[in-house]
């Protein structure tokens, strides 16, 4: 459809998302950021705010330890788990796991057009039906 519309190519998404879920967590949310394998640090974590606050949902940066936070399950989510993560609480938006995960996607793809590093975000929260994608992916990094 770009092709259609003018693009000379359409680029293949470069960013990974998915939804999990985790008891734990009652009603929160959370954005889970993971940079690329061996980076230290992101650009644009400054501008997420933004960002998200587009479509009505609100986030503030997690000072804690994420690790500390989501406990043992990212154990089988992360085969490094020195790996450096960042993570924001969410809130605001449309309920639906669905629309939050296709925020995650469109924030996810907009990112990496402007920025390079970023490896994957993930929503996290208690979702009904209890999905949960990154324990099953081929490639634990």
């Amino acid at each position: 459809m770009a092709v259609k519309f003018g693009a000379t190519r359409v680029p293949d998404p470069t960013v990974k998302t998915t939804a999990e879920h985790l008891d734990v967590l009652g009603n929160k949310k959370i954005l889970l950021i993971v940079p690329k394998a061996n980076r230290k640090s992101i650009k644009g974590l400054h501008e997420v705010g933004g960002w998200f606050q587009s479509f009505g949902v609100e986030t503030e940066n997690i000072e804690s330890d994420i690790y500390d936070i989501l406990g043992d399950e990212l154990t089988s989510w992360f085969s490094q788990l020195d790996r450096k993560l960042y993570a924001f609480s969410m809130s605001g938006g449309e309920e639906n796991a669905a629309w939050q995960t296709a925020l995650v996607y469109y924030i996810a793809e907009y990112w990496d057009t402007k920025y390079r590093g970023l490896d994957s975000l993930h929503f996290v929260a208690n979702i009904d039906g209890k999905r949960c994608f990154r324990k099953n992916w081929t490639s634990n990094s």
